[in-house]
């Protein structure tokens, strides 16, 4: 934020800390008008105090924005184009794992206890 005035004031509940730094609050002037990062703020907030903006700038509206497709089909078409993707998508994915299933090297057929000799 910038061009923003701020007054350093005490946080409650830390006084043992801010017996230590007494004179911030006097240099509230420096943070004023410029960025101030998040190393100086959260260095301000360890010493027990923080910035309270005098006067906050007038926020203003964000613009209205509208998402424009540049194709120019229907929402019916594009959703018969999703479902037809994800269908293909499906059969290759079931063809994959029945051609896995089928020439699998690793598996051997099984074994009955009673062929097994002692």
């Amino acid at each position: 934020m910038t061009a923003v005035s701020y007054t350093i004031e005490p946080i409650e509940g830390r006084d043992a800390i801010q017996k230590n730094f007494v004179k911030l609050p006097e240099r509230a002037a420096n943070y004023s008008n410029r960025h101030v990062t998040l190393n100086e703020r959260f260095s301000i907030i360890e010493r027990g105090y923080y910035l309270k903006p005098v006067e906050l700038p007038p926020s203003s509206t964000p613009p209205k924005v509208s998402l424009v497709s540049l194709k120019a089909i229907s929402r019916e078409e594009l959703m018969a184009n999703t479902l037809a993707k994800l269908e293909k998508k499906q059969a290759e994915e079931q063809r994959r794992l029945a051609k896995s299933q089928e020439t699998s090297p690793c598996v051997s057929p099984p074994r009955s206890i009673e062929s097994v000799s002692p």
